[in-house]
C-alpha cells in the first residue's frame, strides 16, 4: 500500500529516472558501435600508411634507378615493386616478407592460417643463367617452399617460358 503510494505520489520522477536510464542505455549502445567503427578505421588507416611507406621506397628506388647511381636499384625496385603488387593481390591471405634474407628467395609468402610458404624470386636482367635457375631451385628445396614463383621481367626464361607475358606451372622436385 504504502509503495503503491509512494508510486503515485512520485509518478512522474519516476517516469523522468527511467527515461534517462533509457537513453544511458541506448548511449552507451551507440558509444559501443562507435569504438568499433573507430577502430576499424585505425585499422584501414595503418594498412594505408604502411603502403604509402612502401609506395615512397619504390619512388625513391625508381628514383635513384632513373638517375643512373647504381644497378643494384634497379633490382631493388622490382622487388619492392613486386612486393607492392603481391600484398595489394594477396595480402588478405599471405604475410608478404620482402626483408633480405641470403638464400631465402626476394620475397616470401606466408599463408596466414596455414603458414605454408611460397618463394618468389625476381629478375630485372635481360640474360638469365643457369646460375640464376639453379639457385631458385636450390632455395626452393633447401628453405622446404611449398611452392616457388619465378618473375623475369626482361628475359625469356629458357626452357619454361619464351613468350613475353606468358606463365608455366612447373613440376620440377
Amino acid at each position: 500500500q504504502q509503495l503503491t503510494e509512494f508510486i503515485n505520489n512520485h509518478h512522474a520522477e519516476i517516469q523522468g529516472i527511467l527515461k534517462i536510464e533509457n537513453a544511458n542505455t541506448a548511449q552507451v549502445k551507440q558509444n559501443q558501435q562507435l569504438m568499433v567503427q573507430l577502430q576499424q578505421l585505425t585499422v584501414q588507416l595503418q594498412k594505408k600508411d604502411e603502403e604509402t611507406v612502401q609506395l615512397k621506397k619504390c619512388m625513391d628506388l625508381k628514383e635513384k634507378e632513373s638517375a643512373g647511381s647504381n644497378s643494384m636499384y634497379k633490382g631493388e625496385y622490382g622487388e619492392a615493386k613486386q612486393e607492392l603488387m603481391l600484398t595489394n593481390s594477396f595480402g588478405k591471405q599471405y604475410d608478404i616478407d620482402g626483408s633480405k634474407l641470403m638464400h631465402k628467395m626476394d620475397i616470401r609468402m606466408i599463408h596466414k592460417l596455414h603458414k605454408y610458404i611460397i618463394g618468389v624470386e625476381c629478375k630485372e636482367k635481360k640474360i638469365l643463367t643457369a646460375t640464376d635457375m639453379y639457385k631458385f631451385h636450390t632455395d626452393r628445396m633447401n628453405n622446404k617452399y611449398w611452392a616457388g614463383i619465378f618473375i623475369s621481367t626482361q628475359s625469356p626464361i629458357k626452357g619454361f617460358v619464351l613468350e613475353k607475358d606468358t606463365y608455366l606451372f612447373s613440376n620440377t622436385n
